[in-house]
């Protein structure tokens, strides 16, 4: 018998949401859990004094046999008097008139499954239910009663947990099925590459022992499918419930189903979505989820649960192409039918920011945890700034201020209040340096005071049904302003949020740029709150080629002190790569003029090297056009070349790959950036690329947060220079050296030019398979092959 435990909200929510996208807009409880729980317990305190036998938080839990599946559902209902009523109680922006029209089925079914529980508990056959919205503001309270007697209650609940054990007995069928083949399954190769079967047997042991690891591998030796293929394994066994494979980029999405694609065609059942950023999968010339644009949008929660039995009853696939086919059958979106699809899903391929953002984290899976997680975190590497930037926010003075001007007309509440934000971050302005700059260790805590009235305000707003027909009126007309307030509503949101996690690795700052004030909560040192987003999974597999030094991640990351950790060599021949570096050109940034025409004289003298593919990786767009400019003057008649430029669609960026496809009579040479979206993440097998250079040592940029982190560590661990510049950089070096041997019968070069790459310091950051390197004046044609056109 297959067990499920899930709590009456999230019962009623799956099941019972009406409505268009976007209505759950108009919500009633506020952003802040600690508001929402303040008003509760005002409330219960106040029904406490008016009756000693009134209950508090009255826990109820109720098992459900459906033959093949036991339900367990349970919850806490807010408020209780034996014998005479159970009370659900709702905190509200609205007042008394408002709420005497507003009805929401959902707060109603809470309550009814709450009153059931209870009634079968006691061996009762009625109950007084009693839904209580409580003015946040003014602290008034709207009650609404009603007697329902078991019986019906029965009907009601029954009729909802028929429609969920649909779609559990549907899942379960699947996973029948699934482990069935899994039992079966064969790693999708004739063999393992060296190291591939080491860290498939690690991973399953990091799933078995609900741990986690962290591994770094090299370039092309196969690490996504030695994750996923020891994680379905699991899966099998029991020992995860669901594979979330995360990754910054399009290309490791790609890669991930790919590597579910070898795993299919091998006999494997898998079910995997693939969740797509809502501007890129969206049916609509733009992206606006109102009901009176969007056909998708309209009664979508009405249309959602036909359309993910229709699938699951039809369809093994969850494929984009098979999503959005069922989505336009049943004239829903795609993107949030993809996010309903996840929960029949057995792997989940999405970004970072679907597990770790405190913001946008899918609360579906984590908000009550009743399932096994295992995150598959690919490109590793790239979490530490992700992080960084999930868990920071800011806010300026324009659109409080503009706001405070304009939007008046509209709701002079908020233009009030936005006017109070602007005047309290004109006051920190005040106070600030010549340097029109400052750092703080913590936030001004009148500031935040402010904003939550300006939250308090939209919320307000949004909920007001005769504010949002009149906005709905005048919508084209103040459209521009209306979008403002609602965007300033989501970041002041994001705002508080992050002042509600500000605590260690944290420092405050404020810029002043012409008129302009933006007060930063910059989160440093992630380590602690990737540390409690970590719990969301029972074991994760952090895995890169480049996570050295791996102590550095592991305190920024916040691992665990049981955390394995695994490194391997290049799996391929050590003769089929060969290391060379020009040691004499300084490319630091106060002397790079002098270093252009040297640049391109080795970049010269790589392309002789033997006829082929190469790019040459430059740490910014300026010193990039600079030597392609010197190149273009010198040798640009005997090779073909290309620069790279900032802002390239993905249309841009496929065009740019199909480049190294085309046959050619000389060599080619591509400018390019390091750290950029071809820097990483691209596989350029056999001759499609045959050699990189890398110019300068991938430092990041000098600006003023870069700075604040190199200060941060110096006062930590007296590492801050380490920490904010060299680690990052040689990790973006790595990276772009690993473009070249991406299969064991890849050959090619890889050319250093930078002082710096004689120091033994630098040099134990790069991967030992790049040892020896020779010096560039070696860097010459291999006797058995010609070289490209002589450009002497």
């Amino acid at each position: 018998m297959y067990q499920v435990k899930i709590s009456v909200r999230n019962l009623v929510e799956s099941i019972l949401m009406t409505g268009d996208i976007g209505s759950e807009m108009k919500i009633l409880t506020p952003e802040r859990a600690e508001e929402g729980s303040r008003v509760h317990r005002l409330h219960q305190e106040r029904r406490l004094q008016e009756n000693k036998d009134y209950r508090r938080e009255v826990y109820l839990k109720q098992e459900f046999n459906y033959g093949d599946i036991l339900v367990t559902v349970d919850g806490r209902a807010d408020g209780l008097v034996p014998d005479d009523y159970i009370e659900e109680i709702k905190s509200t922006y609205l007042n008394p008139e408002a709420l005497a029209d507003y009805q929401n089925p959902l707060h109603w079914a809470q309550l009814k499954f709450y009153a059931y529980m209870y009634l079968v508990a006691e061996d009762k056959a009625r109950m007084n239910l009693k839904l209580t919205y409580f003015n946040i503001d003014t602290e008034e309270v709207f009650s609404r009663d009603e007697t329902w007697t078991l019986a019906d209650l029965t009907g009601f609940v029954s009729g909802v947990l028929e429609t969920f054990v649909e779609l559990r007995r549907l899942y379960f069928r699947w996973r029948e099925k699934r482990d069935k083949s899994i039992r079966l399954a064969d790693f999708p190769f004739a063999q393992y590459r060296p190291g591939q079967r080491e860290m498939a047997v690690n991973v399953y042991g990091t799933i078995r022992d609900r741990r986690q690891i962290f591994v770094q591998a090299p370039t092309g030796i196969g690490k996504t499918i030695s994750s996923l293929f020891p994680a379905v394994k699991a899966l099998r066994e029991g020992k995860t419930d669901r594979i979330f494979y995360l990754t910054p980029k399009s290309t490791g999405k790609q890669i991930g189903e790919e590597s579910i694609r070898l795993l299919r065609e091998g006999g494997t059942a898998l079910r995997s979505v693939t969740l797509t950023s809502k501007e890129k999968i969206c049916f609509m010339e733009e992206v606006r989820c109102e009901a009176e644009y969007c056909p998708y949008a309209r009664g979508y929660y009405d249309k959602v649960t036909p359309a993910v039995i229709d699938l699951l009853n039809h369809e093994d696939s969850m494929s984009r192409e098979v999503m959005e086919a069922y989505a336009k059958k049943h004239e829903i979106c795609p993107f949030e039918f993809s996010l309903d699809l996840s929960l029949y899903a057995d792997i989940i391929i999405g970004d970072y920011n679907y597990a770790f953002d405190p913001r946008v984290y899918l609360k579906r899976f984590f908000e009550e945890k009743t399932e096994q997680y295992t995150f598959l975190v690919d490109e590793a590497h790239n979490l530490l700034d992700r992080a960084r930037s999930m868990f920071s926010a800011e806010v300026s003075t324009q659109p409080y201020e503009t706001l405070a001007s304009d939007f008046g007309r509209i709701s002079s509440d908020i233009a009030k209040k936005a006017g109070k934000a602007g005047d309290s971050l004109r006051q920190i302005q005040a106070g600030l340096p010549q340097e029109e700059r400052m750092v703080w260790s913590t936030y001004h805590p009148e500031l935040v005071n402010v904003l939550e009235s300006f939250r308090g305000a939209c919320e307000k707003f949004l909920q007001d049904e005769e504010e949002i027909r009149r906005k709905e009126q005048n919508r084209e007309r103040d459209r521009e302003i209306q979008d403002l307030c609602l965007d300033t509503y989501f970041a002041t949101r994001t705002f508080l949020k992050i002042a509600e996690l500000y605590g260690t690795g944290y420092l405050t700052y404020a810029v002043l740029k012409g008129q302009e004030l933006t007060y930063k909560l910059f989160c440093i040192h992630p380590g602690e709150n990737l540390r409690e987003a970590s719990k969301r999974a029972d074991s994760i597999v952090y895995f890169s080629a480049t996570l050295t030094p791996m102590d550095y991640y592991m305190d920024l990351y916040g691992a665990e002190e049981s955390a394995y950790r695994m490194g391997l060599p290049s799996p391929f021949p050590a003769e089929h790569l060969k290391v060379f570096s020009d040691t004499k050109i300084d490319t630091r940034y106060k002397v790079r003029s002098r270093s252009y025409d040297s640049i391109a004289a080795d970049l010269d003298r790589m392309l002789k090297y033997k006829m082929g593919n190469y790019v040459a990786f430059f740490p910014s767009y300026v010193y990039m056009r600079n030597v392609y400019d010197a190149f273009l003057t010198q040798y640009g008649s005997y090779y073909e070349v290309r620069l790279q430029e900032p802002g390239l669609s993905e249309l841009d960026r496929t065009a740019v790959l199909a480049e190294f496809e085309q046959p050619r009579d000389r060599s080619f040479l591509y400018f390019m950036v390091l750290g950029g979206v071809f820097a990483e993440g691209i596989d350029l097998k056999g001759d499609r690329l045959i050699g990189s250079a890398i110019i300068g040592l991938g430092y990041p940029q000098l600006d003023y947060e870069r700075e604040l982190i190199m200060d941060y560590f110096n006062q930590a661990n007296n590492e801050g220079f380490q920490y904010a510049y060299t680690y990052p950089g040689l990790n973006k070096v790595t990276q772009a050296g690993g473009r070249v041997i991406r299969s064991g019968t890849d050959r090619g070069i890889i050319l250093l030019m930078d002082t710096r790459y004689r120091r033994r310091d630098i040099q134990r950051l790069l991967p030992p398979g790049w040892f020896p390197v020779q010096d560039i004046k070696d860097l010459e044609a291999p006797e058995d092959e010609e070289s490209d056109v002589s450009a002497e």
